[in-house]
């Protein structure tokens, strides 16, 4: 669909990708991908069919019918999302490990001399594997995303739902959402606006996290698959270097931000519900930095080390 706006190395058309396409028929993650989607598929009509259940579960005299809407549609949100986060695992799971084996592999096998004396430059050899990992991975994404938005659309349902069974209006709500917003800030109607922008973008991102996390497994298993000669030496690198990031960065990442929310709030932490929403997203802020910034890394560690090997 978006092909004539791609790079060259990035559609599907170009050797690289097509080559990485039949490597990825042949493999055993593939089967993983696969089952994985089809499970999560089939869950998805089951989970319908547990909220359905529930619904039938709580259907009696002494429930009323926006009551008992709002348990089965609670049901099905929980569902989704607990669902999406699986696969999403799964799928981080596999793009590390296969982004691992992606130049490891024609280096055990012997191939990388011969495809270096090619007319294809190193970033059409870097570009098109990384490219390759999102095409054969974007089908499963793509379920991930729908099954988010989904457990988005489902929340809204099950918000009015409650708002049917809790028998308040509109302005009731609205008088509860101007006495929050003035307790946590000051400056009111700017941080409400701030605040629901906020939301607006945290749900945005929730969507589209499956994507970038796939591009950050798959561009530190290219740094990676760039210094191992075999696939099982990369593998087995890609565990230590992510268990060693997520020990030696982003823990004590979380933890100094939290120290400097404590600081700054000071006692103010306890009684400031304002403090208490920066102590829960600075941390989410500072991770997400991180990671962008070892993503840039990587590639370009990919990238001269395969001009390296090139020499």
């Amino acid at each position: 669909m978006f092909s004539p706006f791609l790079p060259r190395w990035a559609r599907i058309t170009h050797p690289i990708v097509a080559n990485e396409t039949r490597h990825w028929r042949r493999s055993r993650l593939r089967h993983v991908v696969r089952g994985g989607s089809w499970v999560g598929a089939l869950l998805v009509i089951l989970s319908a069919s547990g909220c359905v259940t529930a619904i039938a579960a709580t259907s009696s005299p002494t429930f009323r019918p926006a009551d008992t809407l709002l348990v089965g549609v609670g049901t099905f949100i929980f569902s989704a999302v607990a669902l999406s986060m699986i696969i999403n695992w799964l799928i981080g799971l596999v793009a590390g490990i296969y982004a691992a084996t992606l130049i490891a592999r024609e280096r055990e096998t012997q191939a990388w001399p011969f495809l270096r004396i090619t007319t294809l430059s190193s970033l059409d050899i870097l570009g098109g594997k990384f490219a390759a990992l999102f095409h054969l991975l974007s089908n499963t994404l793509h379920l991930i995303a729908f099954l988010r938005v989904l457990a988005i659309g489902s929340a809204l349902v099950w918000a009015g739902l409650g708002l049917l069974a809790s028998r308040l209006t509109l302005n009731d709500i609205w008088e509860g959402i101007e006495s929050a917003a003035r307790i946590m800030f000051p400056a009111y109607p700017a941080f409400l606006g701030l605040g629901l922008l906020g939301g607006l973008i945290s749900l945005v991102a929730w969507v589209l996290e499956p994507y970038y996390a796939t591009f950050y497994a798959g561009a530190v298993g290219l740094a990676v698959s760039a210094m191992a000669k075999t696939r099982g030496g990369a593998v087995a690198l890609a565990f230590i270097t992510h268990f060693g990031l997520g020990l030696a960065v982003y823990l004590p990442a979380q933890q100094f931000t939290s120290i400097i929310v404590v600081l700054l709030f000071g006692e103010q932490l306890g009684n400031s519900p304002s403090a208490v929403m920066w102590l829960g997203l600075l941390p989410f802020v500072i991770t997400f930095l991180i990671q962008t910034a070892i993503l840039i890394i990587s590639l370009a560690f990919a990238y001269a080390r395969v001009e390296t090997l090139s020499e």
